[in-house]
This record gives structure tokens, C-alpha cells and sequence, in this order.
């Protein structure tokens, strides 16, 4: 099996180059200086009129990044609505549901709907009108959480939450869209009431004190708190679970359609699986017949394929009709605290309580 061959495919993805390949970077640089003008004069008509903001009749938490790729919005909203509930709120989780095809859920809204089974999840571009209509019959939810709701400027919001993931460039060492990750330039920060470090389990302590100063300088304060990336368990095919020792020396195919695929694959590694292929697509990219017989070649004499929960919403559908011949395990990625928790919740329900803060239109 050629490894290389297969990781070719997402090359600038997992040396985390920029969105486009390294051979396209006059072209870039100046897609990213037509970029940075756009998000410039949008962000200076929001900054110019508050009222372009819409209100919601309740609170308002987004959780955003500036950054494309997987900060952990995922399982970060996942943490706060269990925090939220554990205080007695009745949070809904909003999102735009990004390439929903055919009437069907995007794959982060149906990770959503699995990991948070009791929270109801609003998919929509226009997330203002349609959390109203969704409000009209829910009239118990009284909190929202607006997922990649950053850039989102559309909505108003009572707390405003940037995550940076530890393991990326840092932000102002960083370029613009498509030369770079950014969504926006980084002093940008300055809008967020708080930025939340991920995958902050760093052995290379220098560097992360590097990137706490430099969220200081450009945000005006320290990170609030801090957080890793861990796999509490796996399951295998379609129901059965497994702790995450199962992978121990396991030969895996890792298969997937995100941000940073390379966390995936190293934390495989970390856990003692031998990669032997690897099958990576596009962030969102749908999985398509010729993706699953990929993936059926490259199993042939490995113990199983990986795959991330977000992925199984595409894949599970065309695995009931051309099912693997090995197993297909996927963890479950969970956000663990390192520091910074109590002020965080403090200041998340404190967001929710009426009159608990002033309203962020920004």
C-alpha cells in the first residue's frame, strides 16, 4: 500500500501549507489580499451600524475561531450545552449546515443530534429567522448556541468565544484565506470577549507560552482557559463500543473529510495503531461509491478502517449498501478542561441570566 500516494491527496492539509497547494502561492496571495479587503469592509459596515445585528428575545453564546479547519467547535458546543444543562438552561444549538445536500442534514448537524440527543439543533444560513419560527413552538429553550457563529455577525450575541488551536501556526505568523488558514487578519481577536486555547497539551511548553502572548498582545488578555483533544471511547461498526486500548497495535485505514486530518491520524498513532493507508478528503467533501471501494482496496490485510464521527454521517449510508470487509471504528472526541473552567462557566451563565451582562452586538 502507498501511503504517500494516498496522503497526497490532502498534502496541504496535513502540513498545513494553506487551503491551496504551495506551487499556487503568487495566486493566492493575491486571492488572500481581495479576500482580507472583503472581510475588512464587511466587518466595518457591522462595526458602523449595531443595529445590522438582529436580537433574539434570549441569550446568545457563540462559539467561533478565526481560523478554517478543526479548532473543536464541535465538541466544544457539545461541553458547553452539557454545562449549560447541568446549571438548568434549556440551551438549542444553531447552526448554518454548511453543504447540506438534498434536504439532508450536514454532517456536523447530525453530529450534533448524536452526541446531544435531548437538544434540539436549528440548521439554517439564516440563523435569525429561523431560530424565530423555531421559537414560536419552543418556547421552554431559553439560551442559544450559535455554532461558528464568529463571522456570523448577522446575529447579536451576549458572549462572543474564539477558540485557537494550540497545534496551528500562530495568528499573526499566519496568512489570510487562501494563501493561509486565516478568516480573518488576527488582530481581529480584539472582537471576542474571550479566546479559548484547544489541543493545549503541548509537550513543547516554550511554544505554548509563545502563543498565550501572543493571544495577550492581540486580544488584550490572556487565553481564559484551556483545553485537549481525547478519545474517551471508540465504536465499532455500527453499535458496539470499545475502549480506546482496542486500537493498540491494530493496522488501520484512517479515512476522513475534515479540517485537520492530521490530528486524526496522530492521535491513532498515539494510541498505538500502525497507519497503513490513509483516504482524505476535502473539509466536508461528501464520500461517494468510488470512495468506498478506495477505502475497500486499502483495507485488504489491515485490521480495521477509522473514520471520524462527523464523517459517519456520509459514510454510514453508502456502508449499509457496500459494506467493508473489516471492521470501521470511529472515536468519540471529547473536550477536556486544563485550566480556566470555573471562570469560563462563570461567565457562559452568567451570559444566559438575564441582565447577567451587556448585550455584544458587535
Amino acid at each position: 500500500m502507498n501511503l504517500s500516494r494516498e496522503m497526497g491527496k490532502a498534502h496541504s492539509h496535513t502540513t498545513r501549507y494553506g487551503p491551496l497547494h504551495p506551487a499556487l502561492n503568487p495566486v493566492a496571495r493575491l486571492a488572500s489580499c481581495l479576500y482580507v479587503w472583503g472581510v475588512n469592509s464587511r466587518n466595518r459596515r457591522f462595526d458602523a451600524d449595531a443595529t445590522r445585528a438582529h436580537r433574539l428575545p434570549l441569550p446568545v453564546v457563540s462559539i467561533g475561531n478565526i481560523t478554517a479547519g478543526g479548532t473543536g467547535k464541535t465538541p466544544f458546543t457539545s461541553w458547553l450545552a452539557d454545562v449549560l444543562t447541568t446549571a438548568g438552561r434549556n440551551p438549542v444549538i444553531a447552526m448554518r449546515g454548511y453543504k447540506a445536500r438534498h434536504g439532508k442534514e450536514s454532517d456536523e448537524q447530525s453530529e450534533h443530534r448524536r452526541r446531544l440527543p435531548n437538544i434540539d439543533v436549528v440548521a439554517n444560513p439564516d440563523r435569525h429567522a429561523a431560530l424565530l419560527k423555531y421559537l414560536k413552538s419552543n418556547s421552554e429553550c431559553d439560551c442559544v448556541l450559535l455554532d461558528d457563529g464568529f463571522q456570523h455577525r448577522q446575529l447579536a450575541r451576549e458572549i462572543d468565544l474564539v477558540l485557537v488551536d494550540a497545534t496551528a501556526p500562530l495568528p499573526d505568523q499566519d496568512r489570510l484565506l487562501p494563501a493561509g488558514w486565516l478568516r480573518e487578519p488576527a488582530e481581529n481577536l480584539t472582537r471576542a470577549d474571550a479566546v479559548i486555547l484547544t489541543r493545549a497539551d503541548l509537550k513543547d511548553e516554550a511554544r505554548l507560552d509563545r502563543l498565550r502572548k501572543t493571544i495577550t498582545r492581540l486580544h488584550g488578555k490572556p487565553p481564559l482557559a484551556e483545553f485537549c483533544h481525547a478519545w474517551s471511547h471508540l465504536t465499532l461498526d455500527m453499535e458496539t463500543q470499545q475502549p480506546t486500548t482496542w486500537l493498540a497495535q491494530k493496522r488501520l485505514v484512517v479515512t476522513c473529510g475534515i479540517g485537520n486530518p492530521k490530528s486524526v491520524i496522530d492521535m491513532a498513532g498515539q494510541c498505538g495503531a500502525v497507519i497503513v493507508a490513509t483516504h482524505v478528503l476535502k473539509d466536508h467533501a461528501p464520500f461517494t461509491s468510488a470512495d468506498v471501494n478506495r477505502i475497500k482496496e486499502l483495507s485488504i490485510g489491515a485490521d480495521a478502517v477509522l473514520t471520524t464521527e462527523k464523517d459517519w454521517s456520509k459514510l454510514e449510508p453508502l456502508l449499509r449498501q457496500q459494506p467493508l470487509d473489516v471492521p470501521i471504528v470511529r472515536p468519540f472526541l471529547e473536550m477536556t478542561p486544563l485550566a480556566g473552567t470555573e471562570p469560563l462557566t462563570q461567565a457562559v451563565i452568567q451570559a444566559c441570566t438575564p441582565n447577567g451582562i451587556e448585550h455584544n452586538d458587535r
